[in-house]
């Protein structure tokens, strides 16, 4: 077994975690970029040729609205929430260990142990700071990379996650 992890998680690994899990892929950002180009040219239509010209604005105040209340959650209040709620968790707070051999991965702490055969993981994601390791779409073990070593040991532990884990 090769010992990956011993230590808390810092405020910033979880909301770092977040960020990632809740990240956009170019697809997503184009979906919305174009259905919003659309919305408002037909606002945009509707301003210039309906008769009551008030439900083309009111509709173009909608679009611009739903960006708007899109960027504050998710600049605002996500941020705020996710610190909130790791403050409350305690066990995050609390020193682990995570192992892992060919079958699982284990982690454990004071209060008890959990181990996670390989195939139970979906996919896994990774920034600059963490991985995550997915059992479902919702559901995720967060590693993040100041635990480990050195950056060899960053890529030792990438390749693992590419052997046993199919999906990405």
């Amino acid at each position: 077994m090769t010992m990956l992890f011993s230590g808390p998680l810092s405020e910033s690994d979880f909301l770092s975690a977040q960020r990632l899990h809740h990240k956009w892929s170019s697809a997503k950002w184009l979906a919305a970029g174009g259905t919003s180009i659309l919305a408002i040219a037909a606002c945009g239509a509707l301003i210039m040729t309906a008769r009551p010209r008030g439900l083309g604005v009111i509709l173009l105040c909608g679009v611009f609205g739903a960006w708007i209340g899109g960027a504050v959650s998710r600049f605002g209040y996500i941020p705020w929430k996710v610190r909130k709620v790791f403050r409350q968790q305690q066990a995050l707070h609390r020193p682990f260990e995570m192992s892992w051999d060919s079958q699982v991965l284990t982690c454990r702490n004071a209060t008890g142990e959990s181990r996670i055969p390989w195939s139970d993981f979906v996919r896994w994601k990774e920034n600059e700071r963490l991985f995550l390791l997915y059992v479902s779409d919702v559901l995720f073990q967060l590693v993040p990379k100041q635990i480990f070593p050195n950056q060899d040991a960053v890529t030792a532990f990438r390749r693992v996650l590419a052997e046993h884990i199919v999906a990405r």
